[in-house]
């Protein structure tokens, strides 16, 4: 009987996270080589409404929200198509039997993507625009909405399992992004495969091609929420992307919407606490979007931020310059 390498031995957990990480690295030299405006902007701004903006700051905290309950869920199932047809394009283009057997295996795993997308991906949207009309109409609510901009280095440090990720927009570049994805993902396959062949030449292909293409679709996943339509490019949008842990389960709160539920997980951007020992978030200055009354708004938001201990010559507060216009 021939002594076939286990399930186990292709990849121990440690060998998993390592590999998750190559590919997930792969992902991202993708995305940055595709769109080379992603360096990080020093500040990135957050649309709210003006009922949100006291909660937010006297928390500390920015709610997370579930993918299945955004007003563009059905936008991050796009990816999938792409990731398929880069599939059968490797498929058509390769003879490596090994290669075959792994892409063959993503694109089995692929029909199921849909639930791992939609079952614990958790994102925070930001934008490199401080005054953007479509924003203040889709986030600021009857009152005009707020725009809080933080410190970019802070928001993108990896807290809470969080990565920050530029948004794509183009239709050409998420096609790129997507063949590098699937190519990248075959070679870390047939380079592992080629090194445990050296000590058992006997390994069960298949089984260890289905064990990779999960970790591969998994990090896949995490890609999702970043692929948006065309049609948005203006928003210069950037997201805090996050899988929901078990741990996380615990934290979750749930809010009645006008037609369905959403999900939200509150999360900490640690950079110290107020005078009741509380969480603050790195709050750079606040934008009160188009209003009736704007000095109101302004003289409120300002008193918010004091409140809660922040230096109003530092943070500073200021209003759109958009025009308001009422509804009629």
């Amino acid at each position: 009987m021939s002594n076939k390498t286990s399930v186990e031995a292709f990849f121990s957990q440690a060998e998993r996270d390592k590999y998750s990480d190559l590919i997930f690295e792969l992902l991202m030299r993708a995305a940055h080589s595709r769109r080379p405006d992603t360096t990080r902007p020093l500040g990135l701004y957050h649309y709210t409404t003006m009922e949100n903006l006291p909660a937010i700051v006297a928390s500390g905290t920015l709610w997370a929200t579930h993918i299945s309950t955004m007003n563009d869920a059905s936008e991050v199932l796009h990816p999938v198509k792409l990731v398929r047809r880069a599939i059968k394009q490797r498929l058509g283009a390769t003879t490596n039997v090994d290669a075959q057997a792994l892409l063959r295996a993503m694109d089995t795993e692929c029909k199921a993507i849909k639930d791992v997308i939609l079952s614990g991906i958790m994102v925070i949207c930001f934008s490199e625009r401080r005054n953007d009309l479509s924003q203040w109409r889709a986030y600021g609510g009857a009152l005009g909405g707020a725009a809080i901009k933080f410190d970019g280095a802070t928001i993108g440090s990896q807290q809470n399992g969080m990565t920050l990720l530029p948004v794509i927009y183009s239709p050409k570049l998420k096609r790129e992004i997507m063949e590098a994805y699937v190519v990248g993902a075959e070679k870390l396959f047939l380079e592992r495969l080629a090194s445990l062949r050296k000590t058992d030449a006997a390994i069960d292909v298949s089984t260890m091609a289905k064990q990779l293409c999960e970790m591969a679709l998994e990090v896949g996943a995490l890609a999702a929420p970043i692929f948006k339509h065309c049609k948005f490019h203006h928003e210069r949008e950037w997201r805090l992307v996050l899988r929901l842990s078990d741990a996380d389960i615990k934290r979750l709160e749930f809010v009645p919407r006008a037609t369905m539920m959403s999900v939200h997980l509150p999360m900490r951007f640690g950079v110290g606490k107020d005078d009741d020992g509380k969480p603050m978030l790195p709050i750079q200055a606040v934008v009160v979007g188009p209003t009736a009354h704007p000095k109101l708004h302004m003289m409120v938001a300002s008193e918010i931020l004091r409140k809660k201990g922040y230096n109003l010559s530092k943070h500073k507060v200021t209003s759109a310059k958009i025009p308001f216009r009422p509804a009629r």
